[in-house]
């Protein structure tokens, strides 16, 4: 059974249509929504293609073998900083912040982040993602699927809503899940 509490309260949040999200496993823990809710589909599109531009891919691994998720974490954090995305130190930072609070969102799928204390590590945003070879115990649940996040503060809950948007899409996470090409997982991440 697949713990769908973290991701349909990511959904509510974003204003991201997910059957009846009205339950969460946090009834007390609510976003406050900067803006009003889209009248329609056509007004949705205006407002998401006003404040979005492509994501930043810095990498796509595909079967990753990691025993735990402590491993994949420092993985996608190490790889954040090989890339660029950020400098020595984020990987840490990313394991703090697991610690603190689990990055799991459901459907086998974690979205690690680092503290906003540690913003000054970043030189841009960006993301990295991990397929692992093996489902990895995160909590009591399985993740298949980690996607690290580099950004400050001020970006972090619109990529994660546009995360959690893709993660909604059947036909994205099919691709995400079991596509052999890393630019066809790159593709779906950037225009997510």
């Amino acid at each position: 059974m697949v713990c769908t509490s973290h991701i349909s309260h990511l959904a509510k949040r974003c204003e991201i249509p997910y059957g009846n999200i009205a339950e969460t496993s946090f009834p007390a823990y609510r976003f406050p929504i900067p803006q009003r809710a889209p009248k329609n589909a056509e007004e949705r599109t205006k407002m998401m293609s006003t404040r979005q531009s492509a994501l930043t891919v810095h990498a796509v691994h595909l079967d990753v073998k990691v025993a735990s998720r402590w491993e994949a974490v420092a993985h996608l954090g190490a790889e954040l900083e090989r890339t660029g995305a950020a400098h020595t130190g984020y990987a840490d930072s990313l394991v703090a912040r697991e610690r603190r609070f689990s990055t799991y969102l459901g459907h086998g799928i974690a979205v690690p982040h680092a503290l906003h204390t540690h913003d000054y590590l970043l030189t841009g945003e960006g993301i990295v993602f991990a397929r692992f070879e093996a489902p990895i115990p995160w909590d009591d649940e399985e993740v298949s699927i980690a996607v690290a996040v580099a950004a400050p503060a001020s970006a972090q809950v619109e990529i994660l809503c546009r995360l959690t948007a893709t993660f909604l899409n059947p036909g994205h996470l099919d691709t995400l899940a079991t596509s052999a090409d890393p630019a066809a997982i790159a593709r779906i991440l950037q225009h997510t």
